[in-house]
């Protein structure tokens, strides 16, 4: 239990209570999932709720700046600072030097405006019987592929605030993650769940080894790029199967929040 408020007193701006240790951080990230699954469940709530007093299109964009608020922005940072750092002909000291600078690039900006209002385009143009369950277990599996590209990786700095979470990931964290994320993905959308997993975890992958071949490994901001980017992908895939006919899986919660 410790752990898991761990993970969600430092994925959002919740008051969560207690304190955190280094190695309660790390072991955190196995319960990174859940921690997301409760920042989607208010972020989808919200959605939920706009939605009947504001355009569909209005909530939509409600719901996700409310997603940002309540992780405090950290991830879009992250998508912001890796825009701006990996250039073709950039060396590995010149990316982390980037990496490290608290200022924002024209490209870095660019890179938010794509991942924030692609996201509020996508949740907008599903059903709300698709996008409300779909929204909240889109961020959980965003956070469980955080955890993987940790656990699979080395820290790419000697110092650095990732580095408790990087150095301390482990198989423990990735086994537990990966159960509760299944979990989450088949209670909450069925076989489309494990659809969506998957397409996250081959995400995962191919950022996770391009990070590596580039900088050695990953930091903060580069786990931070992978979890906004996940999400503007699971949602792009919502999109995509629901244009092409996969209605009868989204049951589970069509009752409640269809309209």
């Amino acid at each position: 239990m410790r752990s898991f408020l761990t993970a969600l007193r430092f994925l959002t701006i919740l008051p969560v209570p207690g304190a955190s240790d280094d190695g309660r951080l790390s072991r955190s990230m196995a319960f990174f999932p859940l921690a997301g699954l409760v920042v989607g469940a208010i972020a989808a709530g919200i959605f939920f709720g706009a939605m009947h007093v504001v355009p569909y299109e209005v909530a939509a964009f409600l719901a996700v700046t409310a997603l940002a608020l309540l992780t405090g922005g950290l991830h879009l940072d992250g998508v912001a600072d890796v825009c701006d750092a990996f250039q073709p002909a950039r060396s590995r000291e010149r990316i982390l030097e980037i990496l490290k600078d608290s200022r924002v690039g024209a490209i870095g900006a660019v890179g938010i405006v794509i991942v924030f209002f692609g996201k509020v385009i996508f949740l907008g143009a599903l059903p709300s019987s698709i996008g409300v369950p779909g929204f909240a277990c889109v961020i959980a599996l965003s956070r469980w592929a955080m955890t993987l590209s940790a656990a699979a990786s080395a820290y790419a700095r000697t110092e650095g605030t990732g580095k408790v979470f990087v150095g301390g990931a482990g198989r423990f964290e990735w086994f537990v993650s990966s159960i509760l994320a299944i979990i989450i993905a088949v209670g909450m959308l069925r076989t489309i769940g494990l659809l969506l997993a998957a397409g996250m975890l081959l995400w995962t992958m191919a950022l996770t080894t391009y990070f590596r071949r580039r900088i050695g490994g990953v930091t903060g901001d580069t786990l931070g790029f992978l979890g906004e980017t996940s999400e503007w992908i699971g949602l792009l895939m919502m999109n995509i199967l629901a244009t092409n006919g996969y209605w009868s899986v989204w049951t589970p919660f069509s009752r409640w929040f269809g309209m």
